[in-house]
């Protein structure tokens, strides 16, 4: 399963079709052009319900068919929100 992104026409982001409840916003870095952010959390529960598998089989998807996905230098991005991190 490959994953299907769009262009959107208003920004020039381009975005998961069927994740826009994962949405988060938009992610700047100086000289490059911004990029799509999801929240990983609501992407896993996204998939669990749109595709009607487990949890387990949700990671998998997410890992196997988004976050290896590569559309150059516009690819969204995914911030981990599920774990705490101490900085």
């Amino acid at each position: 399963m490959t994953s299907k992104t769009e262009e959107n026409a208003d920004n020039g982001l381009l975005t998961y079709s069927g994740l826009q409840k994962a949405f988060v916003g938009v992610v700047e870095s100086y000289g490059k052009a911004p990029v799509a952010c999801y929240s990983k959390k609501k992407t896993i529960s996204v998939l669990v319900k749109l595709k009607k598998i487990s949890k387990k089989e949700a990671y998998d998807l997410y890992e196997y068919t988004y976050l290896q996905s590569d559309f150059g230098e516009g690819t969204p991005v995914f911030l981990d929100d599920e774990n705490e991190y101490n900085v």
